[in-house]
């Protein structure tokens, strides 16, 4: 019974080179599918330094002051948002523009997550609408973006955890 597995085992393992499909030779006359001649294009990463807005400068824009004190201290919860019992904390994403001049402008709600939490429709619109109203009266940064030496408009992401204690 052993020689009998023994010598399956090596007329099988001998015969598999056998099975092996062989590679046909390249003739060099078809070009092979999916090549073209024109080569794809692609969209700039970045916009021209005059009229585009860019994610990553060579200098980030400076505001010059503490953006989480300036939110705390011009921030108030509307009533509607305190009375809603679900509310506990909520963290919203917003994206600004950095001027050349070193103003905000286009403030907008990238995203609104509040943990799993349900909300009331009124009361995510409470908060967007004072998280936009103190956004706007940011003051004026230090300092805006830089590319290659000049200042350049510039985005901002900047998240706001509200919570009520």
């Amino acid at each position: 019974m052993r020689y009998l597995f023994l010598s399956l085992f090596v007329l099988f393992t001998g015969s598999l080179p056998c099975l092996a499909q062989k590679a046909k030779p390249y003739s060099g006359t078809k070009e092979p599918a999916g090549i073209t001649d024109v080569p794809p294009t692609f969209a700039p990463l970045k916009p021209s330094l005059d009229t585009g807005v860019v994610r990553v400068a060579e200098k980030q824009a400076v505001s010059g002051f503490n953006i989480s004190s300036f939110v705390a201290a011009n921030f108030s919860y509307p009533p509607a948002v305190l009375e809603d019992s679900n509310f506990v904390s909520v963290r919203i994403t917003v994206e600004f523009i950095v001027e050349k001049d070193a103003s905000i402008s286009n403030v907008q709600i990238k995203r609104l997550h509040t943990g799993g939490t349900v909300l009331q429709p009124n009361t995510e619109r409470l908060l967007k609408k004072e998280v936009l109203r103190v956004m706007s009266k940011m003051p004026k940064w230090q300092s805006p973006a830089y590319q290659k030496g000049e200042p350049i408009r510039s985005y901002f992401n900047l998240p706001l955890n509200l919570k009520i204690e």
